[in-house]
């Protein structure tokens, strides 16, 4: 055995393979539910907007919730990550299961490997903020209730909503 790798575990790579193709057949069946509900809500908002504004809030809600849990379990699992590292000094960690053997990278490397894990955490979480920000939108519009027409406009200008997604252009499948 060669002291510059770490050693494979045996039964990782089968886990890795088995675990990523059971999250592309989930985001392959949540893609097509989804496309069903929004089609739904489409469908709703043209004679009942008040309706289709309820489900969205719905969805939303929902959405950031589920959201805020993913990311924080992969926040939580990078920041581990990243604490061993720098504790070790060294990457991958001793006792760390890896899928093949990884060469072991010591010193300045491991460290800049551990900051770029904390990294990653921040950024999965910061998608809970372009979220959080969106669903007060949505909250702030149902407490003024407005004109009748669902419009969200951000400080920014932005107009998002089922207004502009009634306004594309139909396709010969019917999709806008």
């Amino acid at each position: 055995m060669n002291l510059d790798f770490h050693p494979s575990h045996n039964g990782a790579s089968r886990r890795v393979v088995t675990l990523i193709i059971l999250a592309v057949a989930l985001g392959i069946l949540l893609v097509y539910n989804f496309t069903g509900y929004f089609q739904e809500i489409r469908t709703i908002a043209d004679d009942h907007p008040e309706q289709a504004f309820v489900k969205l809030k719905s969805f939303s809600s929902a959405f950031l919730l589920i959201n805020v849990i993913i990311t924080f379990l992969f926040a939580a699992y990078f920041t581990f990550t990243a604490w061993k590292i720098w504790k070790n000094g060294r990457f991958p960690p001793a006792g760390m299961k890896v899928i093949r053997s990884t060469k072991i990278h010591t010193g300045s490397k491991a460290k800049i490997i551990a900051v770029v894990c904390l990294l990653i955490a921040l950024l999965m979480l910061s998608t809970n903020i372009f979220l959080w920000y969106f669903n007060e939108m949505i909250r702030k519009f149902d407490q003024k209730k407005g004109n009748g027409c669902i419009e969200f406009v951000a400080a920014e200008g932005f107009s998002v909503g089922l207004s502009a997604i009634q306004s594309l252009p139909e396709t010969q499948n019917g999709w806008r």
